[in-house]
């Protein structure tokens, strides 16, 4: 019998996540009131926590990796650097801080811990609801992409809320139905290149081409010689995207990927060369505890480092900058090996951590709780699916182990007979 809590938990954080990507949308584009914006982020905050702290036992007496046991522990190393922000900062903005730098990984503890107690049921409802998100997720970008005011390169809104899509793509790349996963996969990619974002060009380019190498070639065993000779018509398939993308915005995307070059990632380049020499000078004890969640936006006024790693360097020293890495590393190596092994999602997490590899260096994932909840979410997920089958073949050998991994059954049993549904 499938475990009440473990059943009704994604229906709740679905709830909660379609509240915050809606009062976001309403305080962006319609004037509606920050309260809302606040309350959501506190609900992001105290739902996953709550569920974490509930199924701690699923953490610390299970056999999960150091880098899982280390997370809980790094979340709240972070926060011990909160309370000295009272006395420079309005308590709304302390409670901001404490919830942006620690929603993303609590999001992946809360997701990982789902993934190892999942059942099909389970993953038929997180399906579903992830689904349901993205749709009012493209909804709410087409409005901002259309409205006049939300049409210009430049403007904020429209460049990140991008990222709310992108995000969401490696949930899609899930779906079981192969025609439709397809389908839905390159409508959006189409969407998103769009906002003419560099970074969204690389994860869909090289992220879209590494997931269908992966899938096609080692998950589902077709011939490699095939599918080198339809490499040209991928490519030539995106070439007349991008031209036509290209000339529906007057040119501007080529221009902007043109002068990558000459406008240094944007300024990214000198903004964190700035940094760094700005670092070296701390005296030690800042060097490796950081100075808060703000210290970037102090230094370079209301801006950030575009750099996960810069952020945590800044905010928490070498200790979170070390955590970073060392998380960034494990994510990798758990990618490698699912490939090495053929696990059935080996592809779509294999995209997801790439994506999370490219927004780390050039934006930011683990300190803004936005996007980032969607594919640190899918990547939790995953992981502990994988810690189950593990744990499954360790107890259990030969007929038994398939039988106890439900999961992954269900998902060969779809990849044999060719069916299924969204």
């Amino acid at each position: 019998m499938e475990n009440t809590k473990h059943t009704m938990i994604p229906y709740v954080i679905f709830v909660v996540l379609l509240l915050n990507s809606l009062a976001t949308f309403l305080s962006s584009n319609l004037d509606a009131s920050s309260t809302a914006v606040s309350a959501s982020y506190g609900l992001l905050l105290v739902v996953p926590f709550g569920f974490v702290l509930a199924n701690y036992h699923e953490l610390y007496f299970r056999r999960a990796g150091l880098c899982i046991k280390l997370i809980l522990p790094w979340i709240f190393f972070m926060w011990l650097t909160s309370p000295g922000l009272l006395g420079e900062y309005p308590f709304r903005s302390v409670v901001r801080a404490v919830c942006f730098q620690s929603g993303p990984l609590l999001m992946f503890l809360c997701f990982y811990i789902q993934g190892v107690n999942c059942t099909p049921g389970n993953l038929k409802a997180n399906q579903r609801l992830f689904f349901i998100l993205t749709a009012f997720v493209v909804l709410f970008y087409s409005y901002e992409f259309i409205a006049k005011e939300k049409h210009f390169v430049g403007d904020i809104l429209r460049v990140g809320s991008v990222l709310y899509v992108t995000m969401l793509l490696p949930w899609i790349s899930i779906l079981k139905n192969k025609t439709v996963r397809y389908i839905l996969l390159a409508a959006l990619s189409c969407l998103a290149l769009f906002s003419m974002k560099r970074s969204v060009l690389l994860q869909i380019s090289v992220g879209g081409f590494l997931y269908v190498l992966v899938q096609n070639v080692m998950i589902e065993q077709r011939k490699k010689a095939l599918f080198i000779l339809l490499i040209p018509f991928l490519m030539a398939g995106l070439a007349l995207i991008l031209i036509y993308v290209n000339r529906s915005t007057s040119g501007v995307l080529w221009e902007h990927a043109q002068y990558v070059q000459q406008d240094r990632g944007s300024g990214r380049l000198d903004i964190w060369t700035a940094l760094w020499r700005e670092y070296k000078a701390w005296p030690l004890s800042n060097r490796v505890i950081g100075k808060g969640y703000y210290a970037v936006r102090e230094y370079l006024g209301d801006f950030r480092a575009h750099n996960d790693y810069m952020e945590a360097l800044w905010a928490y020293g070498a200790i979170g900058f070390f955590m970073n890495v060392f998380f960034s590393i494990y994510l990798s190596i758990k990618a490698a090996g699912m490939i090495l092994r053929k696990q059935p999602y080996a592809a779509s997490f294999a995209f997801g951590v790439f994506s999370f590899l490219v927004l780390s260096m050039v934006s930011y994932n683990l300190y803004a709780m936005l996007w980032s909840l969607y594919l640190l979410a899918f990547l939790g997920y995953i992981c502990g699916i994988v810690q189950q089958e593990e744990d499954v073949y360790r107890h259990y050998s030969g007929p038994d182990a398939m039988e106890f991994s439900q999961p992954y059954q269900e998902w060969n049993d779809y990849e044999t007979d060719g069916n299924g549904g969204v």
